[in-house]
């Protein structure tokens, strides 16, 4: 069956989509480990500066940084 994962083994690129998903892993640990040592971003999420839904303001900040770095184009 073309498109299933078998075919992407066979061609090699299976390994490289798993490299680029536990890469992609390791990142988003990271950007997590940085911001909840940040003690500025930790004390405005728990005394809510950010407004009630200061929480999700966070988690977006995580994702919004993980898709800039996850974007960047490389130049060669």
């Amino acid at each position: 069956m073309e498109g299933d994962g078998n075919s992407l083994q066979k061609s090699g690129q299976g390994d490289d989509v798993a490299k680029v998903g536990q890469e992609n892993s390791h990142l988003r640990d990271g950007i997590a480990a940085v911001l909840l040592r940040w003690n500025g971003l930790q004390m405005a999420v728990n005394n809510h500066w950010g407004g009630p839904d200061s929480l999700q303001k966070s988690h977006k900040l995580a994702s919004d940084i993980f898709s800039c770095f996850s974007q960047a184009k490389v130049s060669q």
